[in-house]
């Protein structure tokens, strides 16, 4: 049976409270629950990390602003670059490991949607490449952190976009089925089937099948989607690989459905 909530739109910090406290699939608690034994320490590793990467990356930019040849210039150029990526890498770690609460309004799916393809069409990954968007729920509602859904969105695209050869295109499908009380966002990218023994692993921080990848991009994606009370899903067929992201939505009776009845 479906859990639901009624919405108090005069009284978030109420909503927030009930959410909190009974808002909670047994996947995320278990989530919650081991993520608690690493948070502060992982804190700790990268706060210690930031340090000493500050004082390099500030002597770095010293030594560009005096080196004139060419050589060293490149020499800094890529030590900077490195510094950047070392720097990425520890915010994606404490983003996993110690996430921020979530700052949740009422969100159209479309509208959401429709503003984030507009963005990845100018990233690098798009060029010569398109989506292909069908929305047969238009009307369908739920409530999220646009910040965090935009950072999951914006992952899952550009991993698809990467995958596909230029020409082709990715498909994005939205569906609405009551009674489960979800919404269904399908991601879909032709390209080489990812090993069915390898699907498991998907999600874990840094296992990755890309040469370079650390993995925490989908783990926090995976991470995000769970404390929304939804669930991410990838499928990877003869000829294409699907990412399923299902979302609890807000009915015509402003119901709010916890956790939706997402196929396993």
């Amino acid at each position: 049976m479906l859990k639901h909530l009624y919405l108090f739109p005069d009284h978030p910090t109420m909503f927030e409270q009930n959410l909190s406290r009974e808002g909670l699939s047994q996947e995320a608690l278990m989530e919650r629950d081991r993520l608690a034994a690493l948070g502060e320490f992982t804190a700790m590793i990268v706060h210690e990390a930031r340090n000493p990467l500050t004082t390099i990356e500030l002597g770095l930019k010293h030594a560009k602003k005096i080196l004139k040849s060419d050589t060293d210039l490149q020499r800094i150029a890529l030590a900077l670059s490195e510094s950047q990526r070392l720097n990425q890498l520890l915010n994606e770690l404490l983003d996993y490991a110690k996430p921020k609460p979530l700052n949740l309004s009422m969100t159209n799916v479309d509208a959401f949607l429709q503003t984030m393809l507009m963005q990845i069409q100018d990233l690098p990954e798009a060029v010569d490449r398109s989506i292909h968007y069908v929305n047969e729920a238009p009307a369908v509602e739920v409530m999220a952190d646009i910040n965090k859904l935009k950072q999951v969105f914006l992952n899952l695209f550009r991993n698809a976009l990467e995958a596909i050869a230029a020409q082709e295109s990715v498909n994005c499908l939205v569906k609405h089925s009551m009674p489960d009380g979800c919404v269904c966002i399908s991601i879909r990218n032709a390209g080489k089937p990812i090993p069915s023994e390898l699907l498991p692993h998907l999600g874990i921080p840094f296992y990755s099948t890309k040469p370079n990848g650390t993995g925490l991009g989908l783990a926090i994606s995976k991470q995000i989607i769970i404390t929304h009370g939804g669930s991410l899903k990838i499928l990877s067929l003869a000829k294409e690989t699907v990412v399923r992201i299902y979302l609890p939505i807000v009915d015509q009776c402003n119901i709010f459905y916890e956790h939706c009845n997402y196929p396993d």
